[in-house]
C-alpha cells in the first residue's frame, strides 16, 4: 500500500467520532467555489490521484486553469493568479456520496434506535414529511449540502422523496444551487399515508409534467452543477406498470432512474418485477439500485449482467437490516460499489464515516469468509484494502451517475473537485507510513540539536519506491552515528525441500519459478535482500508478499512457503531457539553471534553479500559540528552500556558505533544501492 493511501487509511481508520477532514484543517477546493479565478497553483502536496495514469505522488503540484485540472506533476513551472500551500497536506478527489435524502438533516440522530424500515416509514413518511413546507426542504437541503461539502464531499446525489408539488422541488434545487456543491438532484415522490378514497402511492406514475417541466427549463442541461436524475418507486414500493412508466420517462428525457431496492423475498410489492423489467429490456447502466443487498445471487447476476449499477449505504444496512451491504459480493462479480450515506434521522451523514465503516464492514465478512473455509487468516493479503474503499467513495459513486468523465479522480481536464486533508493534525498523526513524516519534519527543522530523527533502513529504499520524496534522502540531513545493524536470515520451513542454502540455489536453478519465499512485503528490507540475493544468483523465486513481519515466519509453519526471507527482530529467533522453523543462511557479511553455526550468504553461495536492517541517528542538514560531536559521544557510551548492549542483543541488534563521516558516507551508498536495485528490478510498492 503506498505512503498516500496509508495517510487517508489513518483518516478512515483512527479518526474518532467527530473528527473528519475539516477538523485536520481540510478545505474543499470545489471548482465551483473560485468564482472567476482563471489559475490556481497548489505546490508540494502529497497527491492521491485515485487515476492510476497519473499515479500518486509524495510532492507534487496541481494546476488548475478555470474550473479543470490542467497538469499534476512534481515542480510545475506555471503561473498563477492563486498559489496554494500543499505542504504536509494530502490532496485527494472529493467524495461522491452516491445516495442522500438531503432534506432529512435537521432531523439528525432521531431515529438511531428504530426498528428497520418500519419505524423509518411510520415516523418519518407518514408522519414528519407531511408537515414539511418549501421552505424546510429548503433548509434542509441547504444545510444538508454546505454539511457535506464541511466532510470532504463534493457531488452528492440527492435522492429527493418529500415533493409533493413544483415550489417544494424548486426549493430543493435552490438550495442545492445555493450550497455551490455538485449534485445530481434526483426527484422523487412522497410515500404519505394511505387515506380512504385516494390512490396509495404506490399506484401512482411518476408525474410527467414535473420531469417535462425540468428537463426543458432550468435542469435541461447535463453540463451545470446541479444535474436532473428521477427517484422512482422501482419495483420492490411500486407496481410492475408504474415501474415500466416511470423507467420509459426517464429514458425519454435520458435521465438516469434510481430506485430502493433492497430485495427482500416476500416483501416486495412485485415478487417478480426486476426478472420481467430484465425480459423487457427496461434495466441497463441508467437504472442505479439503491442498497440491493438482500438480492439473491441469480438476481444479482441478472441485475448486473444488464449494466444497472448499485449503491450501498453500509451503515444503514448494519443498522437495521438481515443481509450485510452490496460490496464485496460485487467485487466478486467485477462491478464496482459506490456508497451513499443515506439517511441522516439515523446518523451523522459523513462520506468519511460511511467509506471507513464500508472498509471495516467488508474486511469483516472477508475474514468471516476464509475461516468458514479453513483459510483464515490470508494467504498474501486481504482481499478488501483501504484503497479499495477509497475508490467507492470517489470513482464508484462517479460512474454509478455517469460522472466518471467529469470528477472522482484528480486527472487532466476532469473538473477540479478536490479536497486537502491536513496531516498534521492529531486525529489522523501520524499520516504517511514509511517513516518518511517523520523524515520530512526533521528536514524541515531548525538545526539546533534538539529535533532528531532515529533513521531506518528504509529510508535508504524511499527514493526508488516513490516518485518523489518532500525532501533530500541524503542531502537534508546530518548523520551523526550508525547505532545497531541486523541480518535478515533465510528459514526454511516443514515443507522445504533444500536443508541449505546451496541445496536452494541449486534446486531454484534447475526450476525456475518453481520455489515460492515470503516476505513481509514488497519493498520491505527483507524483500530487497531477497531480491539482491537472487537477481545476483540468476535465480528465478516466486515472490509470495505477506502483511507485515510475522506473518511469513506464521505461514512458513502453516507450510504455505517452504521459505522465507525474514527481521531476526521478529518472532524468528524464538521460533528458531524452539526448533519450529531452520535458518539456513544470515544475509550479514559476518555470521551472527547469536547464531554461530548457521552459516553467511557470502562464506557459501555469494562471496561479498551483505545486506542488513540498521538504524542511524541524524539531525536536520547544517547541525553545527560541536553538536555533532557531542551527541556522537553520547551514541558512543550507550553503545558501551552492558546493560544497553544486552537489551538490543535480546532484540538482534548489534551496536554499531562510526564516525558521523563513516555514517553519511554509508548511508548515501546505501540510498545508491537501493536504488539501482529497485529500479533495475521494477519494484513498486503495494498500493
Amino acid at each position: 500500500m503506498s505512503t498516500f493511501v496509508h495517510a487517508v487509511a489513518r483518516v478512515l481508520c483512527h479518526s474518532p467520532a467527530g473528527h473528519h477532514p475539516d477538523a485536520a484543517a481540510g478545505r474543499t477546493l470545489s471548482s465551483h467555489s473560485r468564482g472567476n479565478m482563471s489559475r490556481t497553483l497548489i505546490r508540494n502536496a502529497a497527491v492521491l490521484s485515485m487515476d492510476p495514469a497519473v499515479g500518486d505522488f509524495s510532492r507534487a503540484d496541481i494546476l488548475v486553469d478555470g474550473d479543470k485540472i490542467a497538469a499534476v506533476a512534481p515542480g510545475l513551472a506555471a503561473q498563477a493568479d492563486d498559489i496554494v500551500d500543499g505542504t504536509d497536506r494530502i490532496v485527494m478527489p472529493g467524495m461522491v456520496n452516491a445516495h442522500i435524502h438531503t432534506w432529512e438533516y435537521q432531523l439528525r440522530g432521531i431515529g438511531a434506535d428504530w426498528v428497520g424500515s418500519r419505524d423509518y416509514h411510520a415516523n418519518l413518511h407518514k408522519k414528519l414529511a407531511t408537515y414539511y413546507t418549501a421552505r424546510d426542504v429548503y433548509l434542509g437541503n441547504l444545510l444538508g449540502a454546505l454539511n457535506q461539502l464541511r466532510n470532504g464531499t463534493t457531488t452528492i446525489v440527492d435522492w429527493c422523496h418529500i415533493l409533493r408539488d413544483a415550489e417544494m422541488t424548486d426549493a430543493a434545487i435552490d438550495a442545492l444551487e445555493t450550497s455551490g456543491i455538485r449534485a445530481v438532484f434526483a426527484r422523487g415522490t412522497v410515500k404519505p399515508p394511505e387515506r380512504e378514497g385516494a390512490i396509495p402511492y404506490y399506484k401512482l406514475p411518476f408525474p410527467r409534467e414535473e420531469i417535462h417541466r425540468l428537463r426543458t427549463g432550468r435542469l435541461a442541461t447535463d453540463d451545470g452543477l446541479v444535474t436532473l436524475a428521477m427517484a422512482i418507486l422501482g419495483p420492490d414500493w411500486g407496481e410492475y406498470d408504474v415501474a415500466v412508466h416511470d423507467i420509459r420517462l426517464a429514458r425519454e428525457y435520458g435521465l438516469i432512474n434510481s430506485a430502493h431496492t433492497y430485495g427482500r423475498k416476500g416483501k416486495r410489492v412485485v415478487e417478480d418485477g426486476y426478472p420481467r423489467l430484465a425480459k423487457a429490456g427496461l434495466l441497463g447502466p441508467d437504472h442505479n439500485i439503491g442498497h440491493g443487498n438482500c438480492f439473491d445471487d441469480d438476481e444479482l447476476k441478472l441485475v448486473l449482467e444488464a449494466g444497472c449499477t448499485i449503491t450501498a449505504t453500509n451503515l444503514t444496512e448494519m443498522l437495521n437490516y438481515e443481509k450485510p451491504a452490496m460490496l464485496g459480493r460485487l467485487v466478486k462479480h467485477g462491478a464496482t460499489p459506490s456508497l451513499g450515506t443515506d439517511c441522516d434521522p439515523y446518523f451523522n451523514s459523513s462520506m468519511l464515516w460511511v467509506m471507513r465503516h464500508a472498509f471495516l464492514h467488508q474486511r469483516e465478512l472477508d475474514n468471516r469468509s476464509l475461516y468458514a473455509e479453513g483459510k483464515w487468516p490470508a494467504k498474501t493479503q486481504h482481499s478488501t484494502l483501504t484503497r479499495d474503499a477509497i475508490h467507492w467513495a470517489t470513482l464508484g459513486g462517479a460512474k454509478a451517475f455517469g460522472l466518471d468523465k467529469k470528477t472522482g479522480s484528480i486527472t487532466p481536464g476532469k473538473q477540479a473537485d478536490l479536497v486537502m486533508v491536513d496531516t498534521r493534525g492529531m486525529n489522523i498523526f501520524p499520516a504517511n507510513a514509511g517513516g518518511t513524516l517523520g523524515a520530512s519534519f526533521v528536514a524541515k527543522s531548525a538545526p539546533d540539536g534538539y529535533t532528531l530523527f532515529f533513521m531506518a533502513s528504509g529510508h535508504s529504499a524511499a527514493p526508488g519506491l516513490y516518485k518523489s520524496l518532500p525532501f533530500d534522502p541524503a542531502g537534508d540531513f546530518t548523520l551523526v552515528s550508525m547505532v545497531t545493524r541486523s541480518p535478515f536470515v533465510i528459514l526454511a520451513g516443514p515443507s522445504a525441500k533444500a536443508a541449505t542454502v546451496q541445496e536452494l540455489v541449486a534446486q531454484a536453478k534447475a526450476r525456475p519459478r518453481s520455489i515460492d519465499f515470503g516476505t513481509g512485503g514488497v519493498g520491505t528490507g527483507m524483500h530487497l535482500a531477497a531480491v539482491l540475493f537472487q537477481s545476483s544468483l540468476d535465480l528465478q523465486l516466486t515472490h509470495i508478499p505477506y502483511k507485515g513481519g510475522n506473518a511469513p515466519t506464521m505461514a512458513l509453519m502453516g507450510g504455505e512457503v517452504p521459505y522465507v526471507f525474514t527481521s531476526l527482530a521478529g518472532n524468528a529467533m524464538n521460533l528458531i531457539q524452539a526448533g519450529s522453523v531452520k535458518p539456513i543462511a544470515v544475509t550479514s557479511i559476518d555470521r551472527y553471534p547469536g547464531l554461530p553455526d548457521v552459516p553467511t550468504v557470502a562464506e557459501t553461495v555469494l562471496p561479498g553479500f551483505d545486506v542488513s536492517a540498521w538504524y542511524a541517528l541524524a539531525g536536520p542538514k547544517g547541525l553545527p559540528p560541536t553538536v555533532v560531536r557531542r551527541l556522537n559521544e553520547t551514541v558512543a557510551a550507550v553503545l558501551r552500556d552492558p546493560e544497553a548492549v544486552s537489551t538490543l542483543r535480546k532484540q538482534a541488534a548489534a551496536p554499531w558505533h562510526t564516525t558521523p563521516g563513516q555514517a553519511q558516507a554509508f548511508v548515501a551508498e546505501d540510498i545508491q544501492r537501493w536504488t539501482k536495485v529497485i529500479r533495475e528490478e521494477n519494484i513498486v510498492p503495494e498500493n
